[in-house]
């Protein structure tokens, strides 16, 4: 037949169980299925969630956004290269304040419009288990005789309204970690290994991160743990890791234009705003979640 399939979950024999071998009797294997990590969107002003309505208009079907109290409505979306795609439809991504489908292979990332690609903007990332959030410090820095003042990170207790806990992150793929006080990007120094918030130049390059089972992860493998400290291990699956991290109170803003975002307007109306606007809530938490 015509079209298309694609493999959405499968059987995986990761963290297998084999059992004592008996008489006349061969290896016995148990299998897990594989869970999809998917994410709701919660408006903090108003506590509602994004959720799909499907529509039916001049006899063209089409998934519709709109705002649900009810948590078990929240529409599941899963990212791939800086798109929100739907769980329920997969062929459709949010672009701007409505869904479009996906033209081409969704895999194709050469086939992607870098001016529909989203991210995080002036974020709280917090620990809800600790109630920790990751926040600047502090780092004196020697050189030669002179002594300079320089940031780096590390975790504290969560306080929404700290602007030194606030930062730019990615949904998906590599990104940088940008202090929203600083303007600056989180950057590496390959001679002493030091990550700070410095101007650019020398041997400092951007330190690179992605996101993994709702663990951020470095660009070695290695996460940060619980307190938002280097886990001296390297990165292990886990469906509810104790050092997950919730993206709270942030702005979710196009990639190529962060001043352009999603807001929630009067009436319960999902639009994207530019500058500033009056009445609109534009503040999202990234619920996690496993289907």
């Amino acid at each position: 037949p015509e079209g298309g399939f694609k493999l959405i979950s499968s059987i995986s024999k990761k963290g297998k169980k084999k059992k004592k071998k008996k008489k006349n009797i061969p290896n016995l294997v148990t299998y897990y299925r594989k869970k999809q990590m998917v994410i709701y969107l919660q408006n903090d002003a108003t506590e509602t969630y994004l959720q799909l309505k499907h529509t039916n208009k001049m006899k063209q079907s089409y998934p519709k956004l709109v705002m649900s109290s009810n948590v078990k409505k929240a529409a599941p979306f899963f990212t791939s290269y800086g798109r929100l795609i739907s769980y329920q439809y997969p062929q459709y991504h949010l672009v701007d304040n409505r869904l479009v489908k996906i033209e081409g292979d969704i895999k194709d990332s050469r086939i992607i419009d870098q001016s529909n690609t989203w991210a995080l903007n002036d974020c709280n990332l917090q620990n809800r288990a600790t109630g920790k959030s990751l926040d600047l410090k502090e780092i004196t820095i020697t050189k030669k005789k002179s002594r300079m003042i320089e940031y780096g990170i590390t975790g504290n207790p969560t306080n929404m309204n700290s602007d030194t806990q606030r930062f730019g992150v990615g949904i998906s793929q590599k990104w940088s970690l940008v202090s929203s006080k600083l303007g600056r990007p989180l950057l590496h120094d390959t001679k002493t290994r030091l990550q700070t918030f410095s101007q650019p130049g020398g041997k400092l390059n951007e330190a690179k991160f992605r996101w993994n089972a709702q663990q951020i992860v470095s660009s070695l493998g290695k996460p940060f743990d619980r307190n938002f400290e280097k886990d001296p291990g390297y990165f292990e699956f886990s469906g509810d890791p104790d050092n997950a991290v919730v993206p709270t109170g942030c702005k979710l803003v196009k990639e190529a234009d962060k001043a352009n975002r999603l807001v929630l307007m009067r009436k319960n109306s999902v639009r994207m705003a530019h500058g500033v606007v009056d009445d609109a809530s534009e503040r999202w938490t990234l619920q996690r979640g496993q289907i």
